[in-house]
């Protein structure tokens, strides 16, 4: 039988912190109504921490997805009556630390330090193409946004994510300016793109038809894999019916031999999915799947295997 007077888990949550102070690092939250005594547990799994609290569980027990660049996972077990087993999984393993806050709720917090990401993206030049701008509007939802200004909010939630770990951005526009793709392309080129990375939205004619799409430049082979990275990070993100991967000869083929993608988000034409831009956290969860397969790209190329 459970001792009822063990502290008891009510809550685990994670965030991104310490951005403005140039210390990044991932931070996961065991929220308790009592300050609770852990350990360290060994564990068989590569790339796992595991931490035995002495408490009891009340939330649900099971595997919480965080895919935020460097946590995967984190787990909830009560393993005996008397404890708690928390697992964290991550992609690239990496300092960290264990504090505790012995407030209320009490807490238990594990920072991770983000400095993995940061020696993935440093030194690459990422070009991020918002698509359309001006007169240029690209297409409308059945109500009325517009595909040229949602894409703006999602590429500035790119940026947060690649300049926190160390990536260079560059914008082919950042307000309403109307630039044509061959300029865009162009600019690419000057600036020495590692990466070009466009964003729009689909459309189609019948309201229903849904989904995201990554499309690739055929002219370079390591495109296909970065479109097909990208759309399984956006599937761990958003609950979204991904289409097929497509090449792209006539906008992205003239990139040569810069790898490109081309993420349309949504399909703005379906009113469910125009009513998701309107959510601030959609435009963090889309821009953290492109952000992702961005990464597993990188690693996959600097990897001799």
């Amino acid at each position: 039988m459970a001792d009822r007077n063990l502290p008891r888990i009510t809550n685990i949550w994670s965030r991104i912190a310490g951005e403005a102070e140039g210390k990044c690092e991932t931070q996961v939250v065991i929220e308790a109504n009592a300050p609770f005594a852990y350990k360290l547990a060994n564990s068989s799994r590569p790339g796992t921490l595991c931490i035995d609290t002495q408490a009891r569980a009340v939330m649900p027990e099971g595997t919480i997805p965080v895919y935020d660049g460097l946590l995967k996972t984190v787990a909830l077990q009560q393993i005996d009556a008397r404890t708690a087993r928390l697992t964290l999984e991550w992609e690239y393993s990496g300092p960290y630390r264990v504090a505790t806050c012995n407030t209320l709720p009490a807490r238990l917090i594990v920072c991770l330090d983000r400095a993995p990401l940061e020696a993935i993206l440093a030194g690459k030049r990422i070009m991020l193409d918002p698509g359309h701008g001006g007169t240029d509007r690209g297409h409308r939802g059945p109500v009325n946004l517009w595909e040229k200004d949602v894409v703006l909010i999602t590429a500035a939630k790119l940026k947060e994510l690649l300049t926190g770990a160390s990536g260079e951005v560059l914008f082919t526009r950042t307000g309403d300016g109307e630039i044509d793709g061959p300029a865009r392309i162009r600019m690419a080129k000057e600036h020495g793109a590692d990466v070009f990375v466009s964003l729009h939205t689909g459309f189609a004619p019948q309201t229903w038809v849904g989904g995201n799409r990554v499309l690739y430049n055929p002219g370079e082979p390591r495109s296909a894999l970065l479109a097909e990275l990208v759309r399984d990070a956006l599937r761990e993100q958003v609950s979204l019916k991904g289409k097929a991967l497509r090449p792209d000869p006539l906008y992205l083929g003239h990139l040569g031999n810069i790898p490109g993608i081309t993420v349309e988000i949504v399909t703005i034409s379906n009113w469910v999915e125009e009513g998701l831009l309107r959510m601030p956290r959609f435009h963090e969860k889309t821009a953290l799947g492109i952000f992702n397969g961005i990464l597993r790209w990188l690693v996959k190329m600097n990897d001799p295997g």
